[in-house]
């Protein structure tokens, strides 16, 4: 995925998404294909808001979730998606 793509996080079955979601902070589209069993989900890109992004980088992490990750502390327990154009 590319960076500031927003992807449902899953586990390594390709189908068991549920409602936890991640940032990409960098393009991975390099490490993604068949041979990974595809990718993630993209429902959303980040157009604005860049600073909260580098705040979150700098949030101390713990591995946690589907995917065993190191996912930021305190969690995030919502978030405003706020359509952009038509």
């Amino acid at each position: 995925n590319v960076k500031n793509a927003v992807a449902l996080a899953r586990s390594s079955n390709p189908h068991s998404g549920g409602s936890e979601w991640f940032i990409n902070l960098r393009d991975n589209t390099q490490g993604l294909g068949p041979q990974r069993k595809g990718g993630y989900a993209v429902f959303a890109h980040v157009l604005d808001g860049f600073d909260t992004i580098a705040a979150l980088k700098k949030l101390p992490t713990h591995k946690s979730g589907l995917t065993m990750f190191d996912n930021p502390q305190p969690r995030i327990r919502g978030a405003v998606v706020v359509r952009h154009g038509p």
